[in-house]
């Protein structure tokens, strides 16, 4: 400390002579003098702050930290980005200017972020020209991750996406000089572009939508294409996500895409069409998916869905998701989980149905609202079943509805009730107590009309088949005189009643459902899981 006031002193002596002597300097003396000064003032300033615990830190730790700053693009842009991409993890594309600050904050910082080439390697199209080429720069070798869709939207009544090109990022001019170092690319390169693989050996994940596809594509990981026209390639051993969409196959196409998939997860099918009916004896051999996790199907094909599911062998564990489907399609959920299904979840306000036992399950959604053809065929679904919990989430409003229900699912053991309108219901099974003989436990969303739960425990009391368990999820501002009163004389009829206060009823799904990376177009458990969802 003393050194340090000795040198304080002798440089304000110093001062104290240059401003009694300052007329005569000349003004390039004086320049040079206060470059000096700032230089020195400039040490002293880089000396402190390389004293401050984060700048004492290795180059390696901080890098890493920097590499947490950038955000994933699909937070930024349009919603739909990620139904664009399906699996938007995948490609893990980051915002690149959302590093620009890092380089302002010290010179340490700016030269740690500019040796660091691994974070400047998303470009993105809707960056200024000046930065894309800067980025490019920047990641020097790295593998780069290329996504040019400036927006995505839904243009039409077939929910369409239509994606508006990029005009300052040329992407056929990068794939053909940067092309070997493209990891990821995702783009919008419009009819008349194509793209030939062999400008791009270590492409592991690819977007393309309305163009041409060749070449050799072995090593891919994740492929996503839309109306794109595909030049085959012999094998795709290293694929384990591929999402097809928009394109008329003949069923030998698909038959063909899938045998030389063998490593497929997960695999989307929207709006595929046959050229041709399904012929069983037209010398398709079958094929085997051991490793298939999620299967999603939007607007199925009969002809595809039929001699995929005749000619596919399917793994134990396994998750499918049917959207928007005819009525008739129904048929398809029974066989694939009849003997593993052990809860049935009916939602009429979303016209949807989910089958789902310890390792597999199926969820249907229908869009044909004709209830003449839909109610009954949904009734009849228990019947397929060894059910132990059927959860009715919503009512048909549909007078034959619940006996038919009734009817089919003789095996119930617990009913889980999210309807306001389950009165028809409870009556029935009141009336008729020895209906679901092994009935032991209902639960209920809502505390209203406990005066029919009421009728069905007495009944059951007085047969000698009493309900062991009743639980309700009370909504305090909903809980009336009459209500409490009510549940005072369920409790001398069973042998546990429990009552929870906020929460959400949840429909319970194998963990096949949600391993993996699911893509948005699987729509479960987060829209779909719940019973009843409290507002």
């Amino acid at each position: 400390m003393t050194d340090i006031d000795f040198t304080f002193s002798e440089a304000a002596s110093l001062l104290e002579k240059l401003r009694n002597s300052c007329r005569e300097w000349s003004l390039a003396d004086l320049t040079c003098i206060e470059d000096a000064l700032l230089r020195t003032l400039s040490d002293v300033r880089m000396s402190a702050n390389a004293q401050h615990p984060v700048n004492r830190l290795p180059v390696e730790i901080l890098g890493e930290i920097f590499h947490q700053v950038s955000p994933p693009l699909n937070n930024l842009d349009d919603p739909s980005l990620e139904e664009f991409l399906v699996w938007d993890s995948l490609f893990d594309f980051k915002d690149t200017d959302a590093l620009l600050p890092l380089t302002h904050v010290c010179r340490r910082w700016r030269d740690v972020a500019l040796d660091t080439p691994t974070l400047w390697t998303t470009i993105y199209g809707s960056s200024h020209p000046d930065a894309i080429s800067e980025y490019r720069i920047r990641s020097q070798s790295a593998p780069l991750r290329v996504l040019n869709v400036r927006e995505v939207k839904s243009c039409d009544v077939e929910d369409e996406i239509s994606d508006v090109e990029d005009e300052d990022l040329d992407v056929e001019q990068l794939w053909r000089t940067d092309g070997q170092r493209i990891q990821s690319l995702a783009s919008n390169t419009g009819c008349d572009s194509d793209l030939p693989t062999s400008y791009a050996h270590g492409l592991r994940a690819l977007v393309a939508r309305d163009c041409v596809l060749q070449g050799d594509v072995s090593n891919l990981k994740a492929l996503v294409l839309r109306a794109v026209d595909w030049h085959l390639p012999s094998s795709l051993t290293n694929l384990t996500h591929l999402f097809l969409s928009r394109k008329r196959l003949h069923i030998v196409d698909l038959f063909r895409i899938l045998s030389i998939a063998p490593r497929l997860e997960d695999l989307g099918l929207d709006r595929i069409s046959a050229r041709d009916a399904f012929d069983p004896h037209g010398g398709i051999h079958a094929i085997t998916l051991q490793y298939l996790r999620h299967l999603a199907i939007h607007r199925p094909n009969r002809n595809i869905v039929s001699g995929f599911f005749s000619h596919v062998g399917l793994p134990a564990r396994l998750a499918v998701n049917f959207e928007r489907c005819q009525v008739s399609d129904l048929q398809w959920l029974v066989p694939l989980t009849q003997n593993d299904a052990k809860s049935l979840y009916i939602s009429a306000s979303m016209s949807s149905v989910i089958a789902a036992g310890p390792s597999e399950a199926v969820r249907f959604s229908c869009e044909d609202n004709n209830e003449s053809g839909l109610v009954p065929g949904i009734a009849a679904l228990p019947s397929h079943f060894q059910l132990r919990d059927l959860w009715l989430a919503h009512s048909f409003h549909w007078d034959e509805f619940d006996e038919a229900v009734i009817r089919h699912s003789p095996w119930v053991q617990t009913l889980h009730l999210g309807s306001l309108d389950y009165t028809a219901l409870i009556e029935t099974l009141g009336n008729n107590p020895t209906c679901w003989p092994k009935l032991t436990k209902v639960v209920l969303s809502q505390p209203r009309k406990l005066s029919q739960i009421l009728k069905l425990v007495e009944a059951r009391a007085h047969l000698g088949c009493p309900l062991e368990e009743l639980d309700s999820h009370e909504w305090r501002s909903l809980i009336s005189e009459e209500y409490l009163q009510d549940l005072e004389k369920i409790k001398s009829h069973v042998g546990v009643v429990r009552l929870f206060e906020g929460g959400r009823i949840a429909f319970p799904l194998p963990d096949i459902c949600t391993d993996g990376v699911p893509s948005p177009y699987f729509q479960w458990p987060n829209r779909w899981g719940e019973l009843y969802s409290r507002m």
